[in-house]
């Protein structure tokens, strides 16, 4: 994930703050009393990869329709500026197919060069909570290529390359284990992902509950390390 360290957003905080005092003049409005919410700082950037970060709003992440053990549907939401915690559930895609080449050396010398990782989750503080966080743990970027498809979705222990699994599967605290399912892109390219997953699964422990989880997603692409290579890492802000 991206971050700014504190000082250098302290920094670009005061440059921007100096930099309205000289543009200022009598003839513009009083300042809100700080009571009010203040406007976003302008984004700065240097050039196309650096800016400053800003509040950016949470958009349109996922659509997932609960079948069993109950029915509730949920449209969950993504974050541009990595503001939430993962525990928060935040929805999400990723892929090694994103990254620069030097990131991807790293990713493949920790084994972590995964061709697709998707979440879509719930607010965890909401009365109901989902999350559905799916990953292509033994396929390489041939076995996944960025391209449409449909791929079977299947239990960890029997995953292929060009298989999916579902490490999280969480519907309201109580843990499930996916068992079949499918999961298909209908695009997957340069600017993010695109899709629906059907999953089947039975809890694990308790009351032995099964579950049947239907969804819709259309993410911008986000990558962990950087975003230089994420053509829609952009977003309006708030």
């Amino acid at each position: 994930m991206i971050r700014i360290p504190g000082i250098t957003l302290l920094f670009a905080l005061v440059l921007g703050l100096a930099g309205s005092l000289v543009a200022c003049s009598k003839s513009e409005p009083e300042a809100p009393p700080p009571s009010e919410p203040v406007a976003d700082a302008t984004e700065e950037e240097t050039d196309d990869s650096q800016a400053v970060t800003t509040p950016y709003a949470l958009l349109p992440a996922c659509n997932v329709e609960l079948l069993e053990p109950n029915s509730i549907e949920w449209n969950t939401q993504w974050d541009p500026a990595f503001s939430r915690d993962m525990s928060q559930h935040p929805s999400g895609v990723r892929s090694a197919h994103w990254a620069t080449e030097e990131d991807l050396a790293i990713l493949q010398q920790s084994n972590r060069a995964s061709p697709l990782e998707l979440s879509c989750g719930s607010d965890a503080g909401s009365e109901y909570s989902i999350l559905v966080e799916m990953v292509a743990p033994n396929s390489s970027l041939a076995d996944l290529p960025m391209q449409t498809g449909s791929h079977p979705i299947v239990p960890v222990t029997a995953v292929k390359p060009g298989e999916i699994v579902v490490g999280n599967l969480v519907f309201n605290g109580s843990r499930f284990e996916a068992r079949s399912g499918n999961l298909t892109l209908e695009r997957f390219d340069s600017e993010g992902a695109a899709g629906n997953f059907v999953v089947e699964g039975m809890e694990v422990g308790g009351e032995n509950r099964p579950i049947r989880i239907e969804g819709t997603f259309d993410m911008p692409c986000r990558f962990e390390m950087k975003q230089t290579e994420c053509k829609s890492d952009k977003a309006e802000r708030e």
